[in-house]
C-alpha cells in the first residue's frame, strides 16, 4: 500500500485494487485487474456460504430440526434479501458497517457468549444437561 501514498490510499475506496490497476509488468502483464475482482468476489461467495452454513446448523440445533436441508432455501431467501436492503452504495454500505461494529458486534461477540455461559453453567449446577 506504500506505492499509493498515503493521499492515495486515503482517499481510496478500495486501496488493492487501485494499486493493482497501477501494476504492469512489462508489455505482458496488463489490467491485473481483473484477478482482483474475480479473487474478491470468490472470497466473498465462500464467506457468505460459511456463514449461511453456520445459521443452517445453529437453527437446526436450536429448533431440533433433523433435516437441515429444509432450513438451506430459507437460509439463503434471507441472505439474499438482507444483502438488496442493506445499501444502495458503498457510502450507506461504509456508514451501516460503522453502526454494526458500534451496536451488534459487542451483543454479538460479548453479550450472547456471556449468557451462553452462564445459562451453561445454571444447567449444570441443577443437573439438565
Amino acid at each position: 500500500m506504500s506505492a499509493l501514498g498515503e493521499i492515495g490510499y486515503s482517499t481510496s475506496a478500495f486501496p488493492l485494487l487501485r494499486m493493482i490497476q497501477k501494476a504492469h509488468i512489462g508489455e505482458l502483464l496488463e489490467r491485473l485487474d481483473i484477478f482482483a475482482i474475480i479473487a474478491l468476489i470468490i472470497g466473498v461467495f465462500f464467506k457468505i456460504s460459511i456463514y449461511c452454513l453456520a445459521a443452517i446448523n445453529i437453527i437446526s440445533d436450536i429448533f431440533n430440526v433433523e433435516n437441515k436441508q429444509k432450513l438451506a432455501v430459507p437460509i439463503a431467501f434471507i441472505a439474499l434479501l438482507s444483502s438488496i436492503l442493506e445499501a444502495s452504495n458503498i457510502s450507506d454500505h461504509l456508514k451501516e458497517g460503522e453502526w454494526v461494529i458500534k451496536f451488534l458486534l459487542p451483543i454479538f461477540f460479548v453479550a450472547i457468549p456471556v449468557l451462553l455461559v452462564v445459562v451453561h453453567w445454571i444447567r449444570k449446577r441443577l443437573n439438565l444437561l
